[in-house]
């Protein structure tokens, strides 16, 4: 794995980072996936990370120390307070700073989830306050992106929208009242501003509005 990733990065002096594939092992079934063998330049980089076979994790990439570093000179760091989504929101701010990705088509990782890790726990612990915290990472990937393309920013919108409405759908979530408010008052925000492309796109928003209008009608 490092041999090859890192034998890319000197290979290829005009590389900012390299990328590889992985399998994902859960509930005793194991999935592959695996990027497409080649060079991604700027916005197309950003627009990968919402691609399964890219995923917005750091354990599958190797990065020059450059491009991990911010325009005060100071290294990009985790935002503290964010157990759920962390990577995500720190590889955002980090390919901005990218303009070319080596993709080896090769799996390298292999990651194991536990059933009582973050991604594999019950309703009543995905809406706690560390796994809540995915909707804050997520929020804040939506606006940075927001600020790059219209066409990375539609692709945020819609992550964003699929967590709001997994956490609006936990059966729990409706006894933890500052939770759904909080959850509620982000999806009615991003109803208003989301960009609408498709017949698909109007309908999930209305969907929304339903769901909120009658399963937390009583929520202040």
């Amino acid at each position: 794995m490092f041999e090859d990733m890192i034998g890319k990065l000197f290979r290829y002096s005009y590389i900012d980072l390299v990328c590889c594939g992985y399998t994902n092992e859960f509930n005793d079934r194991i999935f592959e996936y695996k990027p497409i063998e080649g060079i991604l330049s700027e916005e197309k980089i950003l627009k990968s990370l919402f691609d399964y076979r890219i995923m917005t994790v750091v354990w599958n990439k190797m990065f020059r120390r450059e491009v991990l570093i911010d325009k005060a000179g100071d290294f990009i760091c985790f935002q503290a307070n964010i157990y759920v989504g962390e990577d995500f929101l720190w590889l955002v701010n980090v390919l901005k700073n990218c303009k070319k990705m080596y993709c080896i088509e090769k799996v390298y990782y292999h990651w194991y989830r536990r059933t009582d890790s973050a991604t594999g726990k019950a309703d009543v612990e995905k809406v706690n306050e560390k796994a809540l915290s995915e909707v804050i990472s997520i929020g804040a990937v939506m606006e940075i992106c927001k600020e790059i393309s219209q066409d990375i920013y539609y692709l945020a919108c819609s992550r964003y929208f699929g967590i709001l409405m997994s956490k609006l759908k936990t059966s729990e979530l409706i006894n933890n009242q500052k939770a759904a408010r909080d959850v509620c008052c982000r999806m009615n925000l991003l109803i208003k501003e989301y960009p609408i492309k498709c017949i698909h796109d109007y309908l999930k928003v209305k969907k929304a509005k339903l769901l909120i209008n009658i399963k937390y009608k009583k929520v202040k």
